[in-house]
């Protein structure tokens, strides 16, 4: 599980504009977020990514590129498809699909990910 407070991820944008969301968020995840302008789908976005990092085993977001983690949204489950590195960690748990609960409120987004092995 991940919490994120949402003026958090707004205030990475704001200093470090189009280079931060296009190194976190692959193209498919900005494009669902409103190409990156909708900040409560981005912060949900973000949990299940650091959500998905802690299942794996991962304790430091710099150890894995975040886009290795893509967060299919849809609707109350997510799909989440790994890629790289993060889906070799997945294969050598023995997990064979990843499904993420997403949510947001005006100040927070959370995320809880299922592993299936």
């Amino acid at each position: 599980m991940d919490v994120v407070e949402i003026w958090d991820l707004e205030d990475s944008i704001a200093r470090l504009g189009e280079d931060y969301l296009r190194r976190v968020f692959t193209v498919r995840e900005l494009d669902a977020c409103d190409d990156g302008r909708d900040t409560r789908r981005l912060a949900a976005c973000f949990a299940a990514k650091e959500a998905t990092l802690k299942t794996l085993g991962i304790d430091d977001d710099d150890a894995v590129d975040l886009r290795s983690v893509e967060v299919v949204l849809a609707g109350i489950e997510s799909e989440l498809q790994l890629r790289g590195q993060s889906a070799r960690l997945a294969e050598r748990a023995g997990i064979s699909r990843l499904s993420a609960s997403v949510g947001a409120t005006a100040r927070y987004a959370s995320a809880v990910v299922l592993a299936e092995t």
